[in-house]
């Protein structure tokens, strides 16, 4: 924007341009009467120096000759000119007036036009200041990574609308960043999860057809047949509501229940909670405590998170003992899972976090599932994560730990 625009499209310079006019008009008006005022009282007291009398001019009639002094009355009444005569019909008073108007006019009109013009500069000043900023928020606005460093004198106008915007800006990227975090979630999220249904939709629709095509199937053979269909439902069905919890959690919209409660009896009731599946493992678990250890969690959550962590142990680790112990240290509270089975190498336990990530390299293992990313999230709400220590075919440790500066 060139100076003519901005004096043409801005208001601002407009309205101070509107009350300079303003201003001008009306001391014009004030000091044409305030002059004469001064012309009636500079021209009386001509008059009355010119008779002798000094009035406020004591200096004035020093200048009249002194043989002038004695008939000056006499003559000057001749003429029609008194001491109490109106000033205003002398000839002089109308030009008296005039140089004291134009002198006072024309001082203030200076005056008017040296702040109207370091009005203008700073207006001007501020407007390329302005100017800048509207062209980073339009470059910001169609995407481009451009900062918005501060403008202005400090703690100045602009300064602070600058400071302003910045923050937004960071706000909206922080923002951006964030939805597209969660697009690619969602999407990756119905990838596998559309990935891992295929296989049981297969198995159910295959073996629907058999049974509603072949009718000479024996008893034996319907009832394995709906086995399968059935354990392949039931396996979706966790599937969905596995992967509805890490949609949640992922989104931060769970409201935890953050009250002190014994951690000791939340790691009980996780344990009491999977015993059929691990007396259909047959693998020992073992229950080691420290002492009673209270602090703020949710437990039906954090009860969830010990649960899928155990069953990982269960379903992946091949041992045969699970040992489960809590300790309390002035800085952590812990809560370890360990198991004696055949290890994870190191190159896998960054793909545990993953949801349906499979361990490379290891061809006997299933799918790890969304079981410890549930539990990661779960964790990590309660301002703590979850550290893996491996080793092959020696076992494997997990320790849930949590801030000890929120225990109560």
């Amino acid at each position: 924007m060139d100076r003519v625009d901005r004096f043409i499209n801005n208001r601002t310079s407009f309205t101070a341009f509107l009350a300079a006019a303003l201003t001008a008009l009306v001391s014009g008006i004030a000091l044409w009467m305030i002059s004469a005022k001064c012309a009636d009282h500079i021209v009386s007291e001509q008059i009355r120096a010119l008779f002798g009398d000094t009035g406020a001019f004591g200096s004035v009639s020093k200048s009249i000759p002194d043989e002038l002094l004695g008939s000056s009355g006499e003559t000057l009444r001749k003429y029609g000119i008194s001491p109490d005569m109106d000033p205003r019909l002398l000839g002089s008073w109308g030009n008296v007036r005039l140089l004291i108007f134009a002198v006072s006019f024309g001082a203030v009109l200076a005056v008017i036009a040296v702040f109207m013009f370091v009005t203008l500069k700073m207006f001007g000043k501020t407007y390329r200041e302005l100017d800048k900023i509207y062209l980073r928020c339009l470059r910001i606005a169609d995407g481009s990574s451009v900062s918005m460093p501060l403008s202005g004198e400090d703690f100045s106008a602009i300064c602070r609308v600058t400071e302003g915007i910045g923050l937004i800006t960071e706000r909206m990227r922080y923002m951006n960043s964030s939805v597209d975090a969660e697009k690619n979630f969602l999407k990756e999220l119905l990838t596998d999860l559309s990935h891992q249904l295929k296989t049981n939709l297969a198995v159910v629709r295959l073996n629907s057809d058999i049974l509603s095509e072949i009718d000479s199937l024996s008893d034996e053979k319907r009832e394995q047949l709906c086995g399968e269909i059935s354990d392949n439902l039931d396996s979706m069905e966790s599937l969905v509501i596995a992967s509805l919890k890490l949609a949640k959690l992922n989104a931060d919209s769970v409201d935890y229940d953050m009250s002190s409660r014994d951690l000791t009896m939340t790691c009980r009731q996780a344990v009491a909670n999977i015993a059929p599946l691990i007396r259909s493992a047959g693998v020992e678990v073992s229950f080691t405590e420290d002492e009673q250890i209270v602090m703020p969690h949710d437990a039906i959550w954090l009860c969830e998170a010990v649960e899928n962590v155990i069953k990982n142990a269960l379903d992946h680790a091949e041992c045969t003992e699970i040992k489960v112990s809590l300790r309390q240290d002035p800085s952590v509270t812990v809560v370890s899972v360990s198991d004696d089975g055949v290890g994870i190498p190191q190159s896998d336990i960054p793909n545990l976090w993953k949801r349906f990530g499979r361990k490379s390299g290891d061809n006997t293992m299933r799918s790890v599932g969304v079981g410890l990313s549930i539990a990661r999230r779960i964790v990590q709400a309660h301002s703590g994560d979850i550290f893996v220590y491996s080793e092959i075919d020696k076992g494997t440790l997990f320790e849930l730990s949590f801030v000890s500066n929120r225990i109560e």
